[in-house]
This record gives C-alpha cells, sequence and structure tokens, in this order.
C-alpha cells in the first residue's frame, strides 16, 4: 500500500459512511405510516410488516456502516503515526486539514486559505511534495501493527 492508496481509501470510505447514512434516513422515511386505504379488495401489508421490514434493513445498513467506520479508524491511525515521522509541519497540516476530519472532505481552497497560500501551489506542488516525504514515513511504518492490519484487510 503505497501512501495515495491510502489517502483515497480514508476518502472512498468517508463517502460511503455518508452515502450508508443518507441511505437510513430514507428507510427511516419509509417507515413512517402512509395514508389510509380503502382499497377491501387487496390484502395490505401492515404497518407493523412494514416496520419489521424496513428495521431489518436498517439493520443491514448499520452493520455495513461499522464496518466501514472500523477500517476508517485503522486508516485513520495509521495516517495519524505517519504524521508524526513527518519532518515539515507544512506538509503535516496539508494531510492533516485534507484528510483526518471524519465528517467532510475538505476542499483544496479551504485548505489553501487555512494555509495562507495560493490555491495551485497548494494542490500540485506542496501536496506532490507532502505525499513523497509521507511515502518515506509509510516505508517506516510497513512493520508496525498499524501498517500490517491495513495492508491485510485490503
Amino acid at each position: 500500500m503505497n501512501m495515495k492508496t491510502l489517502l483515497n481509501e480514508i476518502n472512498d470510505l468517508k463517502r460511503e459512511i455518508k452515502a450508508l447514512e443518507n441511505k437510513k434516513h430514507e428507510l427511516r422515511i419509509a417507515m413512517l405510516p402512509s395514508g389510509v386505504s380503502y382499497d377491501w379488495g387487496r390484502v395490505k401489508i401492515s404497518h407493523e410488516d412494514k416496520m419489521v421490514k424496513y428495521a431489518i434493513k436498517i439493520e443491514t445498513v448499520n452493520k455495513i456502516q461499522t464496518e466501514k467506520a472500523l477500517r476508517l479508524y485503522d486508516c485513520l491511525v495509521l495516517l495519524e503515526d505517519v504524521l508524526c515521522l513527518m519532518p515539515t509541519s507544512r506538509c503535516r497540516l496539508l494531510l492533516d486539514l485534507k484528510y483526518k476530519d471524519v465528517n467532510n472532505v475538505t476542499s483544496w481552497k479551504d485548505v489553501a486559505k487555512t494555509l495562507n497560500l495560493n490555491e495551485c501551489y497548494t494542490r500540485h506542488e506542496l501536496y506532490n511534495h507532502t505525499i513523497k516525504e509521507a511515502e518515506e514515513a509509510l516505508k517506516e511504518l510497513k512493520d508496525t501493527k498499524a501498517y500490517t492490519r491495513i495492508s491485510e484487510e485490503k
């Protein structure tokens, strides 16, 4: 596993977890009782059966979301270990701002603004330097428990 793969996986997992949260929200809305039907000719699924069906779906989504959250946690632990070994504070800060916030994916514009730098410079030159520095730090972590756990699960 290289650094770009790790960072892409972190972003992918964040997006997948967010999508699963939205799916749970949609399922909860679908569980709400709908209007009353007076069509006596057809057998309708009772509201209780409908709730059980949706509760099972929500439970399944919760299980998948938990697995993804644990994987994200392992990736973030490895990222934190990499950050501790990186010598340049600006590079550490860039990765910290861009990837460690679990709730959202920070835009390059926001990162550049926080670092008080040009967005183009931040996205290309500084990011490339940061990746090289992070790759060196990641090589030092190849035998650690966090690295092997991430590599084995993939």
